[in-house]
């Protein structure tokens, strides 16, 4: 079965992320058949299972891959504290509340991060602050 992440919202793909973390898997099912073209609820079970692993290695690969030389990070005036809060939200994949922490951070081709970015922004706006941070932990900023 195809997966296609072209009409995913960053919202969809957070409550997908988030359904998947706490077994929820009605709900990832309903949020995954935006990403293929099917009722995922109707699948059988046998077939149902492989599109889920499927659409979550896209995801992950996506997330892994996504550029984010459009995205310019300015950690100036972040203080400790939110950077303790951004890690915690991101590790409980709470990931809208941990975009819009870092919304003042970012700016993507110039411009701030829409008030509901698209799939790609959000993506992008996470991973260059994770990268940054990494870098500033590694001394490589």
């Amino acid at each position: 079965m195809k997966v296609s992440i072209a009409n995913l919202t960053f919202k969809q793909y957070t409550e997908f992320v988030k359904a998947m973390k706490d077994a929820d898997f009605e709900k990832a099912g309903n949020i995954s058949s935006v990403m293929v073209d099917t009722n995922f609820s109707e699948l059988d079970f046998e077939d149902a299972v492989p599109t889920l692993q499927t659409i979550a290695e896209t995801l992950s690969t996506f997330f892994s891959n996504v550029d984010t030389t459009p995205v310019t990070v300015s950690l100036k005036g972040w203080k400790w504290k939110d950077f303790s809060h951004f890690q915690k939200l991101v590790a409980n994949t709470n990931l809208e509340t941990a975009l819009e922490s870092i919304r003042t951070l970012v700016l993507i081709d110039g411009n701030t991060l829409a008030p509901d970015p698209s799939f790609q922004e959000g993506v992008m706006a996470i991973k260059a602050v994770s990268d940054k941070v990494g870098k500033v932990f590694s001394a490589k900023n």
